[in-house]
């Protein structure tokens, strides 16, 4: 297992979560700390991810989770697109390219639509 970066930024309207490393399961704990430190803030959250060494299904239903989060407290999460091509192409894998929003994320808007609403296609969708 791969270490997981991240660093946390707090200015007046947002804060910043920016995340490195080794996205998968034996960090998801740590990952989804580093959310509820982001969401505990009470302010909109700004997502960037970078360097990324390896990723799975975990990272992906985070990120999710941290959207949902952040519907029910009443704001969007921003997210600094595209992703790093390793998300993207797993995401594609795992079936997380998506053209409509799920359920919970109606009327908002999906990261993962508008990750692939660039047209790009992947090395592996090809």
């Amino acid at each position: 297992m791969g270490e997981l970066i991240f660093d946390l930024k707090k200015n007046q309207d947002k804060v910043n979560l920016i995340i490195s490393g080794d996205l998968t399961m034996g960090n998801a704990s740590k990952l989804k700390g580093a959310m509820l430190s982001a969401l505990n803030t009470e302010l909109p959250v700004y997502l960037e991810i970078k360097e990324v060494e390896d990723v799975d299904v975990s990272f992906f239903q985070l990120i999710c989770a941290l959207h949902r989060s952040g519907i029910s407290k009443g704001f969007e999460l921003e997210v600094k697109h595209p992703f790093p091509e390793k998300v993207r192409e797993k995401a594609v894998i795992l079936g997380w390219k998506r053209a409509i929003s799920c359920v919970v994320g109606r009327g908002h808007e999906c990261v993962w639509v508008k990750e692939f609403s660039d047209g790009k296609e992947t090395v592996n969708s090809r």
